[in-house]
């Protein structure tokens, strides 16, 4: 579940189960090498890339209890869809912000 915290303005904080601590910190790491990918995609305007991207974030960000971030996934979806590289790049800062602010709790 995301909260965000009054100590820490926009920190968002995800309480999960410690027994999957492992995989999350794998599955954070390739979306932090996604947001990586979809930058180098937008300087070639690869389209097909940043939807597919979007597709397996939509798709496996909500099983972790990051819904925000599968929302950003399927944004991206449909911008690259669009073939918009204004949408794109505004929601490839969206999916780094939201990373650099993201903190988990493991109970």
């Amino acid at each position: 579940m995301e909260n965000s915290n009054d100590d820490t303005p926009g920190e968002i904080i995800v309480r999960l189960d410690p027994l999957i601590q492992d995989i999350v910190i794998d599955f954070l790491q390739h979306r932090r090498e996604n947001a990586s990918a979809i930058s180098d995609a937008i300087e070639t305007s690869d389209f097909e890339t940043v939807g597919d991207i979007g597709h397996d974030i939509e798709g496996t960000a909500g099983a972790f209890g990051f819904s925000e971030m599968g929302l950003i996934g399927r944004s991206l979806q449909q911008a690259a869809h669009e073939s918009s590289l204004v949408d794109i790049r505004t929601l490839a800062e969206e999916l780094t912000s939201y990373l650099d602010r993201l903190r988990i709790v493991y109970e």
